[in-house]
């Protein structure tokens, strides 16, 4: 399995990226710092799922999402926010997330989001 994360926060991309690398579950871990980096990537290389955590505003994430979707580019999205709105949140699902996390956020949630989601068969499911 091919896995992007796509920050603009350097030291905060580096970090899942080291993280998920040690986890052995992914053949290959990359980056990705802009909306137009990761489309690009995204285009051009099959990629499995998608940590999606651009910004300090709550709009890049879901701007991108929707630019996935519109692109009909088909892979799980793991969306990370500090955003907490429910309305913010449900329309992230609406677009097809696999997941939300809340920031801060630990690596273990994510171990955890990723078992639950296998177990229950949709880690592979698009919209």
């Amino acid at each position: 399995m091919k896995c992007l994360v796509v920050s603009e926060i350097e030291a905060s991309a580096e970090e899942k990226i080291e993280f998920l690398r040690e986890l052995h579950l992914f053949t290959s871990v990359v980056g990705a710092s802009t909306a137009e980096q990761a489309i690009a990537k995204l285009k051009r290389y099959a990629y499995d799922i998608v940590i999606l955590d651009l910004g300090p505003t709550k709009d890049e994430n879901m701007l991108l999402l929707k630019q996935i979707r519109a692109e009909r580019i088909f892979v799980c999205v793991i969306m990370m926010s500090h955003e907490n709105a429910l309305d913010y949140i449900a329309e992230a699902f609406s677009y097809g997330v696999s997941d939300y996390l809340l920031k801060p956020s630990s690596c273990k949630r994510f171990t955890v989001s990723r078992a639950s989601r296998k177990k229950s068969g949709i880690w592979n499911s698009f919209p």
